[in-house]
C-alpha cells in the first residue's frame, strides 16, 4: 500500500488564528507585531499508516511571531533615510508524513536589518 492511499483515508481536524497590529507611535517610526497559531491533529487514521495522533502535520508550525520597527525621516529636504528592523520565529516544522528526526527543521528565528539612503531626485512622489 502507498502512502496516497493512506492519506485519503486519514481524517484531520485544523484550527488556527493569527493577530497582527501596527501603532505610530511618532509620524517617522512604525512598529507591527504578528502572532499565528495552527492546532492539527490526525483524528482518524487507518492500521498501518505512516502517522499516529500525535503526528506533526506537514509543513505546519503550531507557532509563528514576527516583529517589525520602521523609522524613516528628510535630511535637510535633500536625503531621505529609513530603517527597518524585523524578526521572525517559528517553530518546529516537519517535512515527512513519518515525522523523521532526520528531515525535521527545528525552531528557529530570523533577525533582518536594513537601511535605506535615497536622494530626494531619485524618490517616486507618487508614494509619498
Amino acid at each position: 500500500m502507498g502512502t496516497e492511499r493512506f492519506c485519503r483515508t486519514l481524517k484531520a481536524r485544523v484550527k488556527g488564528g493569527e493577530s497582527a497590529a501596527a501603532a505610530w507611535p511618532t509620524p517617522r517610526l512604525k512598529l507591527s507585531a504578528g502572532f499565528g497559531i495552527t492546532d492539527s491533529k490526525y483524528v482518524r487514521i487507518v492500521p498501518g499508516a505512516p502517522v499516529t495522533t500525535d503526528s506533526q502535520f506537514v509543513n505546519a508550525p503550531k507557532y509563528t511571531f514576527t516583529a517589525v520597527a520602521e523609522y524613516s525621516a528628510t535630511l535637510r529636504k535633500a536625503v531621505q533615510i529609513s530603517g527597518r528592523v524585523d524578526y521572525i520565529h517559528e517553530s518546529g516544522i516537519q517535512y515527512d508524513l513519518g515525522n523523521s528526526p532526520l528531515v525535521a527543521q527545528a525552531s528557529y528565528g530570523l533577525l533582518n536589518a536594513r537601511l535605506t539612503w535615497q536622494p530626494h531626485e531619485f524618490r517616486n512622489e507618487s508614494h509619498e
